[in-house]
């Protein structure tokens, strides 16, 4: 495809129903023409306030309020989460704690594939399981 044709297909033919023609493409452009599909995946979720805008939801409802209400370990002031008063320590110990948090998601995502595995060996529409 020349440069003129695609300047074409970009500003008069492309069908826009949302930002993520543009956005793959930029991403190609970023990466000198080559990028795995999860590299363009996370381009078009930065460019996608709607997902910011339900992961924060996420934030304040469900894991804000478990981290803060429920367990104590941290405090909120306006729409700023914080470490609680009394996490000094968790602060100073910053790296360690991240890496075990990083080995908890680690975990837990290797749980939730192996138990799709499972269910999609033994026939089990996994959606059904969620779905009511």
């Amino acid at each position: 495809m020349t440069f003129t044709e695609l300047k074409k297909f970009i500003t008069e033919d492309m069908s826009m129903s949302h930002i993520y023609q543009p956005v793959m493409l930029i991403e190609l452009l970023k990466q000198n023409g080559k990028a795995s599909v999860k590299d363009i995946a996370q381009a078009i979720l930065n460019h996608d306030p709607t997902q910011v805008d339900y992961y924060s939801e996420i934030v304040k409802n469900m894991v804000g309020k478990v981290l803060t209400k429920n367990r104590g370990i941290t405090e909120k002031e306006k729409d700023t989460y914080l470490l609680g008063s009394g996490s000094k320590w968790l602060v100073d110990l910053s790296h360690f704690t991240a890496r075990l948090c990083s080995t908890t998601v680690m975990k837990f995502s290797t749980i939730g594939k192996n138990i799709k595995a499972v269910l999609n060996i033994i026939s089990i529409d996994v959606t059904s399981i969620f779905v009511s």
